[in-house]
């Protein structure tokens, strides 16, 4: 890693005080506590956390006192997966100095916060809206659809000024779509994104158009008026689910559906159930069930894959529900009429939006909510199409609290060029992504540095890195080697050249067998000869993400198990250290597991453990027999991104001042919201 590391020249996140800080005047027996201190920042720097604290405390053995020593030593367990340990020194360091650590103390109540599962952020507050007038020279005029990347690009399909206008994720004009001189957009009304495309339905031409994200040029357009298949009358709402296109079609009430080259496949529902659609104006595809809203008729109409007819959802409130999107487990139900809906499918219940005040305290009247969608940040954005405004709402927490921002490294093998690993998360956990330069500010020693790039991490996120652990027991070989090449099928033949992949087994013992991606030879080592009476789980995937934790780009690791319910698979060490050693690195483990346990119960219980230990650093469960659940995994990956920003700058600090202690401090401000970590280093 640590040759990347040079390459981009990075630097790493740590917490303290506001102002600078400085390494205390010691009396000279006390100089070895500073020696021991400079030992445990280049270990935590190098992301060897278990050497740090072994340093830090030596250091605190002969200073207690020694406050940066300390507030290392909280981090240096934060990052090795002990937060109880963190929480110790943090709230130790707080109590000594009379809460004189700001960020310490915040950064206490954030990961308690964390700890307790993260409760509920409060109801919604208006945070910001666009209008007509908020952009020079571009109009904004009856919105109908919304949509966001990955990348937190916001996209607001027009109607009336027939455009498509994306913004960066600070509310800035990025881009204005129009279709193009020769072929403009009519009526646009549905939206929906792949990776590198943008589909539009155009109610006026009975089109669907395909362009591209980053010129706008029209790669694909398909349909006509007409009832046929394949013909429009008036295409609304458009959802991608899959290799799957599914379209409102409202004149003729169906739903069409064709493959991603716009090739009909079906019309949906059946034949049968065809007068069940009287107007369809919205849907989405929730855990393969097709949710169609039906404004005619006011309620939200449910069908499996092949368009039979399950279930209906309604609300006596709800009058001409629209278009629909799903977010945190609940279905948001746009009803021109009587405004936004929330419908809870855990809790089966509704609620409406609440009264929004603009900060003036004064009431804010939507007119007719066309689309709304929800980030992984809590916040609402409204399309208001008889206002022409896009109304936007945040949890009353997210408001109210900091930022959870953490220097995780510095790096300095190129000083005077610097490089910081940076961490940002709101109060909900959720990393802060799309952050820009203006966004950030970054000081030594109280100082400003300009200059500061902030995407040094993009070109890292276009390839993954994933290490798979596979269980080495004579139970797997005897009954699951044979499906091995089979289950790992979808994920091998994905592989590009740029992606990293090693092989582990999990015995008694954890070993690496191969690192490549040639798939015969990866399947041949992970077939071994030489197997255990019983895994050590725990092991294996302790000694994996010891070495995913200092690479850089998205990180992964995929245990591969038999599902038997082995006893004291987690005994060295706690499932909770290995979740929280993951969570805290920005790691995801995924299961695969072929359910071999012949006991019921037993089986249920070892799926439990696993499918838990997956959610709770960010994968999931597989069963390995399941090919449509398999076939997702490779795409669930590619979608992820490293969750660190690395800024890099050229010091100010003379390289004369060698071993001397330099204070870092960054800083935060985005869409209302504000963050502040602090780090440091020695000049080398």
């Amino acid at each position: 890693m640590r040759h990347n590391l040079h390459q981009i020249l990075i630097m790493c996140l740590l917490a303290g005080p506001l102002a600078a800080q400085e390494i205390p005047r010691l009396r000279i027996k006390e100089q070895r506590a500073r020696a021991l201190f400079e030992k445990g920042l280049r270990f935590y720097h190098d992301q060897q956390y278990v050497a740090a604290r072994e340093f830090l405390y030596q250091s605190l053995n002969i200073q207690p006192y020694f406050h940066l020593a300390r507030r290392y030593l909280g981090d240096a367990y934060y990052y090795s997966g002990e937060w109880q340990g963190a929480l110790e020194q943090w709230e130790f360091l707080n109590e000594i100095t009379g809460n004189d650590y700001p960020l310490i103390r915040q950064r206490s109540e954030l990961l308690r916060f964390q700890l307790n599962d993260y409760r509920d952020a409060g109801n919604l507050v208006y945070l910001d809206s666009y209008h007509a007038k908020t952009w020079s020279g571009v109009r904004l005029d009856r919105p109908v659809d919304l949509a966001m990347d990955r990348r937190g690009r916001l996209y607001i399909l027009n109607f009336g000024s027939h455009n498509l206008i994306r913004l960066d994720n600070e509310g800035s004009l990025d881009q204005v779509y129009t279709g193009g001189l020769l072929d403009p957009l009519k009526g646009p009304m549905g939206l929906a994104l792949t990776d590198k495309d943008i589909w539009i339905t155009d109610y006026n031409a009975d089109l669907v158009r395909v362009l591209r994200q980053y010129n706008g040029d029209s790669v694909l357009q398909f349909g006509e008026s007409g009832r046929a298949p394949g013909r429009f009358y008036g295409p609304g709402a458009i959802y991608i689910h899959k290799d799957k296109v599914y379209v409102c079609d409202t004149g003729n009430r169906r739903i069409q559906v064709f493959d991603r080259q716009g090739r009909f496949l079906q019309a949906l529902p059946s034949s049968e159930a065809a007068r069940q659609l009287q107007y369809p104006s919205g849907l989405v595809v929730i855990n393969e069930r097709l949710y169609v809203a039906d404004r005619d008729q006011a309620k939200i109409l449910v069908f499996d894959a092949s368009g039979n007819y399950l279930e209906t959802l309604e609300h006596a409130a709800i009058q001409k529900p629209g278009q629909l999107s799903f977010s945190g487990g609940r279905l948001l139900v746009s009803d021109i009429q009587s405004g936004l809906w929330f419908y809870d499918f855990e809790q089966r219940t509704w609620q409406a939006l609440p009264v929004l005040r603009d900060k003036g305290n004064q009431v804010i009247t939507i007119e007719g909510v066309m689309q709304a969608l929800q980030d992984q940040d809590g916040r609402v954005f409204i399309a208001d199409y008889k206002a022409g405004r896009i109304w936007i709402a945040a949890p009353r927490g997210l408001q109210i609290s900091n930022l959870d921002m953490k220097v995780q490294k510095v790096d300095t093998a190129r000083f005077p060029l610097t490089g910081v690993f940076l961490t940002v998360h709101n109060r909900l956990g959720h990393q802060l992504r799309g952050l820009g330069k203006r966004d950030i500010l970054l000081f030594e020693n109280d100082q400003r540095i300009g200059g500061v790039r902030s995407d040094n991490i993009e070109p890292y996120n276009r390839r993954i890195d994933t290490i798979l652990v596979k269980e080495d027991t004579e139970l797997f070989k005897k009954h699951y080697d044979q499906y091995l090449a089979e289950t790992l099928q979808p994920l091998l033949e994905s592989l590009r050249a740029a992606d990293r992949l090693e092989a582990m087994l999990a015995g008694v013992e954890a070993r690496t067998v191969y690192t490549g991606l040639e798939r015969l030879r990866l399947l041949r080592m992970l077939q071994s000869d030489s197997v255990a009476p019983r895994p050590n789980y725990a092991k294996a995937l302790m000694a994996a993400l010891d070495k995913q934790v200092n690479r850089i780009g998205p990180r992964s690791v995929i245990l591969i198990v038999s599902g038997a319910n082995w006893p004291a698979v987690f005994e060295q060490f706690g499932r909770q250290r290995i979740e929280q050693y993951a969570r805290a690195n920005g790691v995801q483990i995924h299961i695969i597991s072929y359910e071999g346990e012949a006991d019921p119960q037993q089986r249920e219980a070892m799926k439990e453990t696993l499918a838990q230990l997956a959610e709770a650093t960010g994968g999931q469960y597989f069963r390995a027999f399941d090919e449509n659940r398999m076939n997702q995994l490779m795409p669930m990956m590619r979608a992820e991104l490293d969750p660190r920003y690395i800024l890099t700058y050229d010091s100010k600090i003379d390289a004369e001042l060698h071993n001397r202690f330099i204070d870092l401090r960054v800083e935060v401000h985005h869409m209302g919201m504000i963050g502040k970590a602090d780090g440091g280093f020695f000049v080398p």
